[in-house]
């Protein structure tokens, strides 16, 4: 177990054997979080390397990246990350700003890694916080252990967008909502999979998991404007 006071304000403990994270505010006593490296529980998972390899070298690259993500930090530069909607997502100050994309996309010889780079820029350390990050940002990265074939997205996705929603937080796509691809599920060979409408027996395409959020914030009302590669009432 390794522990760390950060710039006089950040406490932060570290457990190396299962990548067990907490930080916290030594000024106002308060936890800003806790996080998963989960790399270390699910080695050779694709796009998830550990973050604190080295305890005593890696925390502090670990707590700048987690005062990003909480809005924390004095940086206030896009986020890395070559996107597929060209988004440049940036913070806004007294607001969180949620961020939705497809994890991975394959269209031929092309891979699209949205989420993966996405989460590069607040270390890949896995949470199932939904709740609100002034300054910051809101990203579903939870824990490998926690996925849950056939129900994951109504107990994680829907919840943390259906809070996100409530909190009228700023919306950003990574991935390129306008284009298919992102939106609905292809088999192996490249084409749509379809499903049947038990009522009136016509076929529709299968939305995949940022698919279905996209139809979530279109029936709350938010429309994507390509401009700012936001969603918007």
């Amino acid at each position: 177990m390794y522990d760390i006071v950060y710039e006089g304000r950040y406490y932060v403990k570290y457990d190396g054997t299962n990548g067990r994270l907490l930080i916290g505010d030594v000024q106002s006593a308060t936890v800003i979080g806790f996080y998963l490296d989960d790399a270390r529980n699910y080695p050779g998972t694709p796009y998830s390397d550990i973050l604190v390899k080295d305890p005593l070298k890696d925390l502090p690259s670990a707590i700048e990246k987690l005062k990003v993500y909480h809005g924390l930090s004095a940086s206030k530069a896009p986020l890395h990350g070559n996107f597929s909607s060209g988004a440049k997502i940036v913070s806004t100050p007294n607001k969180t700003s949620t961020v939705i994309g497809a994890f991975e996309v394959k269209d031929g010889k092309i891979i699209y890694t949205d989420m993966p780079q996405l989460f590069d820029n607040f270390g890949n350390l896995k949470n199932a916080d939904f709740g609100e990050k002034k300054g910051g940002f809101n990203v579903l990265n939870v824990g490998e252990g926690f996925y849950e074939p056939g129900s994951f997205f109504d107990n994680y996705n829907r919840k943390w967008l259906e809070e996100a929603i409530k909190r009228d937080d700023i919306f950003y796509a990574a991935s390129d909502p306008q284009n298919d691809i992102f939106i609905f599920k292809r088999d192996s060979n490249g084409d749509w999979e379809y499903d049947t409408d038990p009522i009136t027996g016509i076929p529709f395409r299968k939305r995949t998991g940022y698919g279905k959020e996209v139809q979530i914030l279109e029936k709350a009302g938010y429309k994507y404007d390509p401009k700012t590669k936001m969603f918007k009432k």
